[in-house]
């Protein structure tokens, strides 16, 4: 009977744990905006338990624009990052001056966010080598993706241990619960230091139920032995054999009361019944996850399709801006082709006027084939042959001037792309330009707040001398007129000074006395008197 009743609580606890680990990772698969539902049908049953989950592209996308949006990532100090080993490695070979390319192509795509940041806090805030640092360190993609794995790995991890430790805590809570019924624990235990199902009151069976399923053959045999012990027996041996006084062995066969069977199967019900409640609420939670799933591919799905459209009107926009960059071009090569043509023609009408009218008739029937005049004179073929040599070097001319406008209409995509990269450059000096302005403008006016204050103090100190020359003034008189006073008037000192009479009868002196004890203590002694 143990035997089966072990068999079915080890069967519902395998049921429970893998529905528990299939639904996980359903979760995980489905946070994946890459993987397809055939791809989340195969991770039910292939992915095992310590695989890493796929990362989560929309909480990844969630925490970049956090980051990237919060005046934080700019100003806090990188000293107080956790992983120090990864940051040395970054600052180890970091130069803005290599990145400037890629700060431009920043900027850009993140107007709301880093380029907001960016004219907010630099220079005035964070220097633009330090902006550009922590900005670099703190929103590495890839850095952020692999935190993310390793998070929801664990948070992974956690759930599947909490469901299979609760699981496990049920079961064994109910098989406590029917073992309590079936046999209760006993209350004198000090004979042999147990109760009747071995220590801690369980079926031996119950301790490894969440742990090995198939158990091995020496558990199985010890508990039969105990069953034996108890009474128990397997449940094909119902019959016990007995010996009588004579030795006679009969068989008898133990029954349980009626009450202790419809107990247990009361009991045994009871746990069906929660196992197929617990069956239900899994089944329940699966098909809502199921239906969050549908409901974020859905959301993936829109945003997909927004981004797709984005991506083709970006496209669109740039072969407009190349068909732009285009005619800018062959207008200009038109302009310089027209240009150079319209001297060829200058040059060669001016020579053709500096011909005499022989040279010019001659060349017209050269050229044209006007008529059956043949050149007359000792000099018409060397005049023919320098007209032609002529035309000759004008045609060499033109083209040389044409293959000069290819070359430079070559050059024109890699010198617009320089320019735009010296805009940028421009842009960033710019913006430095106008925070110098700026703490210039402070230091200014913090200067100036010092000068006025110097002088006002300059000014206190002239007026704080000129007294004191007064006062010195006025004392060298008072003194002067003193020292004349002694000279003219013969009376007592005391009574110049004072303007006081001065009594002749001095007072007595008197004695001072000195206490012995205190002339003792500071040495003095006899030498007082």
């Amino acid at each position: 009977m143990w035997n089966a009743l072990r068999s079915d609580f080890q069967e519902f606890m395998t049921t429970v744990t893998e529905d528990t680990s299939n639904v996980l990772t359903k979760l995980d698969a489905g946070m994946d905006d890459d993987e397809t539902p055939e791809e989340e049908q195969d991770n039910t049953t292939t992915t095992p338990k310590d695989a890493t989950p796929p990362t989560n592209h929309r909480e990844l996308r969630e925490i970049m624009t956090l980051l990237r949006s919060h005046p934080g990532t700019y100003t806090e100090d990188l000293a107080e990052e956790d992983d120090q080993t990864a940051l040395q490695e970054f600052l180890k070979d970091f130069d803005v001056n290599n990145h400037t390319t890629e700060i431009a192509q920043i900027l850009e795509a993140h107007p709301d966010t880093v380029q907001t940041q960016f004219e907010t806090l630099c220079p005035t805030q964070v220097s633009y080598e330090e902006f550009w640092k922590r900005y670099l360190y703190r929103c590495n993609e890839d850095r952020m993706a692999r935190q993310l794995q390793e998070e929801t790995a664990r948070e992974r991890e956690a759930a599947i241990e909490a469901g299979v430790t609760s699981v496990a805590n049920f079961v064994g809570g109910a098989v406590a619960a029917v073992t309590n019924t079936i046999a209760p624990p006993s209350t004198n235990n000090e004979d042999d230091g147990i109760n009747f199902f071995g220590a801690k009151g369980r079926p031996p069976f119950v301790m490894n139920t969440a742990v090995d399923e198939s158990g091995d053959d020496t558990d199985l045999q010890k508990d039969e032995d105990e069953e034996e012990e108890l009474g128990w027996d397997d449940d094909d041996d119902d019959d016990d054999d007995f010996q009588d006084e004579d030795g006679v062995v009969t068989t008898g066969q133990i029954e349980f009361t009626d009450k202790v069977a419809e107990d247990l199967k009361e009991q045994l019900k009871q746990a069906i019944e929660e196992r197929d409640q617990i069956q239900q609420t899994v089944h329940m939670q699966a098909e809502e996850i199921k239906s969050l799933q549908l409901k974020l591919q859905g959301g993936d799905a829109a945003d997909a399709h927004n981004s797709s459209e984005v991506e083709k009107l970006k496209l669109e926009l740039f072969e407009k801006d190349a068909e732009l960059a285009a005619l800018k071009a062959s207008v200009n090569d038109e302009s310089v082709e027209r240009g150079t043509n319209d001297n060829l023609m200058a040059s060669l009408e001016k020579k053709l006027r500096a011909l005499a009218p022989e040279q010019l008739a001659k060349l017209q029937v050269t050229v044209f084939g006007g008529g059956q005049q043949q050149p007359t004179g000792n000099n018409s073929p060397e005049e023919m042959a320098k007209m032609e040599q002529q035309i000759q070097e004008l045609t060499a001319t033109l083209e040389s001037s044409n293959a000069k406008v290819k070359e430079h209409g070559d050059k024109i995509p890699q010198l617009a792309e320089q320019m735009t990269m010296l805009e940028g450059e421009l842009t960033v000096a710019r913006n430095n330009n106008k925070a110098m302005e700026a703490q210039l403008a402070t230091v200014t006016q913090e200067l100036v707040t010092a000068q006025q204050k110097e002088i006002s103090l300059e000014a206190k100190f002239e007026a704080t001398t000129a007294a004191l020359a007064q006062a010195e003034q006025a004392l060298q008189q008072k003194e002067a007129e003193l020292l004349a006073t002694k000279q003219t008037d013969p009376s007592t000192p005391d009574s110049i000074s004072t303007g006081v009479k001065v009594d002749d009868a001095a007072p007595p002196a008197t004695k001072l006395e000195l206490d012995e004890d205190i002339a003792v203590d500071e040495g003095w002694g006899d030498d007082w008197d």
